[in-house]
């Protein structure tokens, strides 16, 4: 049995899944987030959530203002993909922390 995501943790996972569509609109100046819009609003049914379009605004927000301030380490992070094609979670927090200043020279 799966448990069951307190709000927080949906709140959480509804900024991360916006996070996508607002790297995308950074980079590229727009995004297809149809896909991204379709897996928000399924999660929310499905965990009987019936958050307004408001609601949704605010955490996409949040997820702008995160992709915003982190652009730098998600763009390493794009790069080490580009290269390698898949990364681990490891690789990932490497990836990022090598942009701080914090990695192995």
């Amino acid at each position: 049995m799966r448990r069951r995501l307190g709000s927080a943790e949906v709140a959480g996972w509804t900024v991360a899944a916006f996070a996508g569509p607002e790297a995308e609109i950074a980079a590229f100046g727009d995004a297809d987030e149809q896909g991204d819009l379709l897996v928000i609003k399924t999660m929310l049914r499905r965990r009987r959530l019936n958050w307004n379009d408001a609601v949704l605004t605010r955490y996409r927000h949040r997820a702008r203002a995160l992709v915003e301030h982190e652009r730098a380490a998600i763009e390493v992070v794009a790069e080490a993909l580009l290269q390698h094609r898949h990364l681990t979670g490891d690789q990932v927090v490497a990836a990022a922390l090598a942009q701080l200043g914090f990695g192995s020279k």
